[in-house]
């Protein structure tokens, strides 16, 4: 699980950190990391991780989890330099108040 989880906030924080340049010739992160397929399997398997996590399924409850994994999904394809489009809520809103 810990393992999961720190892959996903590595794939986001250092996707997101990237300037979308890159040397020519070059493929993308999304690209090396294996597109949408490789980033939706993660995604689902990760978040089936953290619906079990006695530390953060709490944090969960009441929560549409289909459109948590688009976003999930969204989010990481962007910050990976994919083709995507995010449409969820900007972060600081929607972590409020969760410590």
């Amino acid at each position: 699980m810990r393992k999961s989880l720190l892959a996903i906030c590595a794939l986001l924080v250092f996707g997101c950190a990237s300037t979308g340049h890159k040397p020519a010739g070059e493929k993308s992160l999304y690209l090396r990391l294996g597109g949408l397929p490789a980033i939706k399997a993660v995604i689902d398997l990760s978040v089936v991780r953290i619906s079990k996590d006695d530390r953060v399924k709490d944090y969960f409850k009441g929560v549409d989890v289909d459109a948590l994994k688009k976003h999930f999904i969204q989010l990481a394809c962007v910050g990976t330099g994919g083709p995507c489009t995010y449409a969820g809520r900007s972060m600081k809103p929607v972590h409020e108040g969760l410590n």
